[in-house]
């Protein structure tokens, strides 16, 4: 129903970014400068000054930013409005998720969620925890699943599951006798970890300050920073998701943190 140049005309602001509301429309680059060039067409003014392969709204272009906003609020309420009437669910759902969530919760739950509402489109994103917070604090997506916890006061947070961080390590490793182990001991070795900005990683940094002094925190920082990369190219495969982390640790290059779940869906490399 909503005129398609007023919808993209919407991204665009919002995202500020041509080839970013490309990608969130599914659509070329050059259909949505054309889109772009048709409404400033109609409004017979310049609606963004482009200047240095960057784009800003002009005085004309945020106050059609903000009807457009009006105008998508409403017509997002008339729409649920008649279908909450009439019992029918249907659309397009965007959904983000953090990398271990999407590899190895979603996929069963997205199945069982096809079946209950087969007239829903799911587009799924996919990104660390920082990033699936980010598109939904600018609208990118409608909603999203991540594993650290969020500190956005603006946005509604719901905790779905609960889930376990585990340490993996080679067989003959000095640990793996230990039926206990503690925080501390675990800190001391080298280890793979994710990058900043997953959920992963930030359990791990927040757990660590809570039994280092300042001074040893610090220095453990630095180190995991220094140490991080070269651990990585040592382990020759991607470190975003918990099977290389796990096949790098049995294999004897490091130790590796990764989810429960995660860990129960892994096949044996050992």
């Amino acid at each position: 129903m909503a005129d398609r140049r007023l919808q993209v005309f919407h991204t665009v602001a919002r995202l500020l970014s041509f080839t970013k509301a490309a990608e969130a429309l599914h659509m070329s680059q050059p259909a949505v400068t054309f889109q772009i060039r048709q409404i400033e067409e109609y409004f017979n003014t310049r609606l963004f000054d482009r200047t240095h392969n960057k784009i800003s709204l002009t005085e004309a272009g945020r106050q059609v930013y903000e009807y457009a906003e009006q105008i998508f609020k409403l017509y997002n309420e008339l729409e649920n409005s008649v279908r909450k009437m009439t019992g029918e669910v249907r659309g397009i759902l965007t959904f983000g998720a953090s990398t271990t969530i999407a590899d190895y919760m979603l996929p069963s739950l997205l199945g069982d969620f096809n079946k209950r509402y087969p007239d829903v489109a799911i587009r799924l994103r996919v990104s660390n925890t920082e990033g699936i917070v980010a598109m939904v604090e600018n609208n990118t997506i409608d909603l999203g699943v991540v594993e650290a916890p969020v500190s956005n006061k603006n946005l509604v947070v719901q905790t779905c599951r609960i889930d376990q961080l585990v340490a993996i390590v080679p067989p003959d490793h000095p640990l793996a006798g230990k039926r206990t182990v503690s925080l501390n001991d675990l800190l001391t070795e080298p280890f793979i970890c994710r990058e900043e900005g997953s959920g992963t990683n930030f359990v791990v940094v927040v757990r660590a300050r809570r039994v280092m002094c300042a001074s040893t925190f610090s220095w453990w920082q630095r180190w995991l920073t220094r140490s991080r990369f070269g651990i990585r190219r040592r382990c020759a495969a991607n470190a975003s998701s918990a099977l290389p982390r796990r096949g790098c640790s049995i294999w004897g290059i490091s130790m590796a943190f990764c989810c429960w779940r995660s860990r129960r869906g892994m096949h044996d490399v050992s």
